[in-house]
Parts: structure tokens; C-alpha cells; sequence
């Protein structure tokens, strides 16, 4: 059955920013989730996803893209800027911006260490912040985190870090916008069939593929999986809800593979 058969239309006129929407991966597939339930979008991505583009326009009556480099305020500003712009508030702000580095913490550049701390959580915390002013009463915020950063793996120590810590400013910052009604919630996915492990995905040998899957009890997710997931937590029917993380495909008790088998 296609996920997209019988949708809802909870989202309809609700203006919606996304960080971190490209074709194939999580950020386009809840763009595209968003916009068959009726949003407005506004998506942000430092290149252009012109297939995702050129979807989502036959599907809502407004979608608006522009150019950000989440790693730079001003970049950051002028996005926000322009959104103000083009609507005077938004319903719904999800952050799917990441990147990530593997390898033995002892032999990690330090750049790439300072990287994932800066775009995985610095940058969250700072398009949160602009972004706030924006954001109507009742509103919510979705951050797309890592089962990563609930449960160690050798090899992730940063990223890992990285998204440990974006689960601790999403539930402070619930505490402390639950008075204006604004939810600030997290998914945590496990491994899905996405462009950011494509590239480990071609590597594994049959013993790797038979770990993984051991690790994950209801198979690996696809994009669409964590879409209705943040679609769910966006929306009014989860209007209880603020401060959570919810894990996706993984249970603590599944141990994850170790570097060595990715």
C-alpha cells in the first residue's frame, strides 16, 4: 500500500519551514508528507532539490525554496527574514539538518569533530532561536535526531554527542515554551534507506546485512517512515505532546552493530 493512499489534510493553510529538505532523504520526504496534507512550505537546503521541487509544486498551492548555509547566522537570517516576508507567521518549524563523521575519536581531525557539534547541534539550537518569533500560538518544532544519540556506537562518538545533546535542548526548550503553546518534540530514527547511508548500505557483506538487520526488529525504515512520524508530532492530534523523543526501528535492548561491521 502506498503511504500516501487516504491522507488526512491536517496540515491545510498551515505554513510550514523545513531545514534540510533534498530529494530522497528525510527532509523531502516529510516535505512531501506535509504538502499532500494540505501545508504551505518553505524549505531550506544548501543546494536546490530541483526533482523534490518540481513534486511538491503538483501537489500544494505554495512551496517556496531558498539557499541556506546552516553553518553561517547571516545565512540563517536572511532566510528567516525572507519567510517573514512572504507570511507573517509559521504553524510548524522541523529541523532534519545533519552530517556526520565515523572513525576512532583518537585519529578524528579536529575540524571533523568541531563540525558535527557546529551543524548537528549549534546550528539547531540557532534556527530554533531565530525561527521563534515567527512561530503562532499553538505552533510546534520537530528536530530529526539519531537512535545515535540514545545509544552509543563505536566509531560515533561525536555525532553521537551531537545528537545526545540536541535530545537535552529539545526537552528543556518544551518546558519552556509549553506556556505559548508551542511543542518542541524529537524523532530518533535508526538507520533508514537514505542518500546519508546509501554510501555504507553498498558495503556491507551478508554478515554485516544479517547485524544490522538484527539490531533493527522491524527492519530498516524508510524516508516516509520518519515523515509520518514528524507529521504526527506536528500536527493538532499530537497537541499533548511536547518534550518527547521518540525512538523509530530500535528498541535499547537490540545492541548496534560496531563501526567495524558498517
Amino acid at each position: 500500500m502506498s503511504p500516501h493512499q487516504d491522507l488526512p489534510r491536517r496540515f491545510t493553510g498551515k505554513h510550514a519551514l523545513i531545514f534540510g529538505a533534498s530529494h530522497g532523504g528525510i527532509g523531502g520526504a516529510t516535505a512531501e508528507r506535509l504538502a499532500r496534507e494540505g501545508a504551505l512550505l518553505w524549505l531550506a537546503s544548501r543546494r536546490e532539490p530541483s526533482r523534490l521541487l518540481k513534486r511538491l509544486r503538483r501537489l500544494t498551492d505554495r512551496v517556496c525554496w531558498h539557499a541556506c548555509d546552516v553553518g553561517r547566522r547571516d545565512s540563517l537570517e536572511t532566510l528567516i527574514e525572507t519567510v517573514h516576508r512572504d507570511a507573517d507567521h509559521l504553524d510548524t518549524l522541523v529541523n532534519n539538518v545533519g552530517i556526520e563523521a565515523r572513525g576512532p575519536l583518537e585519529a578524528m581531525p579536529p575540524e571533523d569533530v568541531a563540525r558535527q557539534l557546529d551543524v548537528n547541534l549549534r546550528a539547531a539550537i540557532e534556527l530554533t532561536q531565530l525561527a521563534l518569533p515567527l512561530l503562532k500560538s499553538p505552533g510546534s518544532i520537530t528536530h530529526v535526531g539519531s537512535i545515535l544519540g540514545l545509544g552509543g556506537c563505536q566509531g560515533f562518538a561525536a555525532y553521537s554527542a551531537s545528537k545526545a545533546g540536541l535530545t537535552g535542548f529539545v526537552q528543556s526548550l518544551a518546558i519552556e515554551l509549553a506556556p505559548q503553546k508551542i511543542r518542541v518534540n524529537l524523532v530518533a530514527p535508526a538507520l533508514v534507506f537514505s542518500p546519508m547511508t546509501a554510501k555504507h548500505i553498498g558495503k556491507w557483506s551478508l554478515k554485516t546485512e544479517r547485524k544490522i538487520l538484527a539490531s533493527h526488529p522491524l527492519g530498516m525504515g524508510m524516508p516516509h517512515d520518519v515523515a509520518a512520524a514528524i507529521a504526527f508530532l506536528a500536527s493538532d492530534e499530537a497537541r499533548w505532546i511536547t518534550g518527547a523523543v521518540l525512538p523509530l526501528g530500535w528498541l535499547p535492548q537490540y545492541p548496534l552493530p560496531d563501526i567495524a561491521d558498517l
